[in-house]
């Protein structure tokens, strides 16, 4: 597809290209990073009470848990963002949203 592009020369089907390429990074990154650099220390710990008995003290269970609960939460942020139909579906909430409160805000100046 990036051939054709160049060979007819479309500049807006290269520039998005690269923005799909730029997009595929950074959510193969963030996929990375939640699940694996966020679930380490769980499994470090799990690794260590297996082979040395360590207990983990609570706030070290505490902050495990909070990250993995985070890790949880950020999931469905990480997929909307990157899947273009939904994406899309969410940009146009956003602005019916923007505009209903437009409108509230007009109504409400109108009424005083």
């Amino acid at each position: 597809m990036k051939l054709e592009a160049i060979e007819k020369n479309d500049t807006n089907l290269l520039i998005s290209i690269k923005k799909q390429s730029i997009k595929l990074i950074i959510q193969l990154t963030a996929i990375f990073i939640l699940f694996n650099v966020n679930y380490m220390p769980s499994y470090i710990a799990w690794i260590l009470k297996l082979t040395i008995g360590y207990k983990r003290t609570p706030i070290i269970d505490a902050v495990i848990f909070v990250i993995i609960e985070l890790s949880l939460a950020i999931d469905p942020i990480i997929t909307v963002t990157f899947q273009p139909e939904l994406n899309h579906e969410l940009s146009f909430l956003i602005i019916k949203l923007k505009l209903k409160i437009k409108s509230f805000i007009y109504k409400l100046t109108q009424n005083n």
